[in-house]
C-alpha cells in the first residue's frame, strides 16, 4: 500500500514539475487547488515516512524524443508524514531532497554526470536555488483496483 501511495505522489509531484517550468516563484499556486479537509486530518493518525526506506521515483521525456529517449531515477525523501482515518488516506506531506536525484538508466558514469548536473541546473530544478520541493497532498480516493488515486 505504502509503494502505491508513493507512486501516486509521485506522479503528482512529476506533474507539479512540469506544469511549474520557467517559474522564478517559490510557491506555485493553482486555480484548482483543493484545501486540505482539517476536520479529517484532525481525526486523522499521522504515520511517519521512513525516509531510509523510501524514494521517489520519476520518469521523465520530451515530446516526441519520448519514442526514442526517456530516462528514470529517483529523488531521496527528507521528510513525509500520511494521515489516516479509517483505513483511508486523508491527507499527506512530502519534502522532497531536489539534490539527491539519481539516474538508473544512463550506463556511462561521465553521461550520467552531465545528465545530473543538468537536471539540477537552471534549466530544470535549479536545486542551488531550490534544494527541495515540497508535495502536500490534500485528497485521495480509493479504486477498486485497491489502489489509490491522489
Amino acid at each position: 500500500m505504502k509503494k502505491r501511495i508513493l507512486s501516486a505522489c509521485a506522479t503528482g509531484l512529476l506533474l507539479t514539475f512540469w506544469a511549474c517550468g520557467g517559474s522564478d516563484k517559490q510557491t506555485v499556486e493553482t486555480g484548482e487547488a483543493k484545501a486540505v479537509d482539517t476536520a479529517a486530518v484532525a481525526a486523522a493518525r499521522e504515520l511517519t515516512i521512513d525516509t531510509a526506506a523510501s524514494r521517489v521515483l520519476w520518469e521523465g521525456s520530451e515530446g516526441l524524443a519520448k519514442i526514442l529517449t526517456s530516462h528514470t531515477g529517483s529523488f531521496n525523501i527528507q521528510s513525509g508524514s500520511l494521515s489516516v482515518k479509517d483505513s483511508q488516506l486523508v491527507a499527506g506531506k512530502f519534502v522532497i531532497d531536489i539534490n539527491s536525484i539519481q539516474n538508473f538508466d544512463i550506463k556511462r558514469l561521465d553521461k550520467k554526470a552531465d545528465f545530473i548536473g543538468h537536471m539540477k541546473s537552471a534549466d530544470f530544478f535549479e536545486s542551488a536555488k531550490f534544494p527541495t520541493a515540497t508535495f502536500e497532498l490534500v485528497s485521495a480516493e480509493k479504486l477498486p483496483s485497491d489502489s489509490v488515486r491522489a
